[in-house]
């Protein structure tokens, strides 16, 4: 996921690298790279990761590309979790059979230094609810942000993936979602 302009001269990305052999010990977690031209890209840093994120323990990752702000840059990222892991955050049981469960949450990064984290959501601001995003037949208990867009007065439109089968939009402001981050 690039962010939309060149921050100190440098292309952004966030993206979440894969290992060749998969362990769920490991996880999967959130990192910054710069590129001066988009081919070479380095200056790795870890941003996040899914040790940090209750609802993420299986693995966290970069979603819809970010929105600048006064503020920072207001990103969101997808996090998933195992079933028997959601007793033990304090949810209620909406999630069915023994599946992963993806929700969104959100974030606050510095405008100058991308990998300095301003604030971040400790709860998800989206999460699995309808039939639509908890469809049994294909991919259950999936929401998963995927663009944005931002209205000048700050009404937000945010297209997510639903079970994997289905585009659906919520709708938001990014006021309102700054706020949230204030009361961290």
């Amino acid at each position: 996921m690039i962010f939309p302009e060149k921050i100190n001269g440098n292309y952004v990305r966030l993206d979440r690298p894969f290992r060749r052999g998969y362990r769920q010990e490991a996880g999967y977690d959130i990192w910054l790279s710069e590129s001066p031209d988009m081919r070479f890209w380095g200056n790795h840093k870890l941003l996040l990761s899914h040790y940090d994120v209750a609802w993420g323990s299986h693995k966290i990752g970069p979603a819809a590309p970010p929105v600048k702000t006064p503020e920072g840059w207001l990103v969101f990222f997808h996090g998933a979790f195992l079933p028997e892991e959601r007793e033990s955050l304090g949810w209620k049981n909406w999630c069915c059979g023994n599946c992963k469960v993806y929700s969104a949450g959100v974030m606050l990064l510095d405008l100058e230094e991308p990998w300095i984290i301003r604030a971040r959501r400790a709860l998800p601001v989206l999460t699995p609810r309808t039939d639509y995003e908890m469809d049994p037949i294909y991919r259950p208990n999936v929401v998963f942000p995927c663009g944005i867009i931002t209205e000048e007065n700050g009404d937000m439109k945010i297209y997510y993936g639903a079970s994997d089968h289905s585009v659906a939009v919520a709708f938001s402001n990014v006021n309102a979602l700054l706020d949230l981050l204030r009361q961290e």
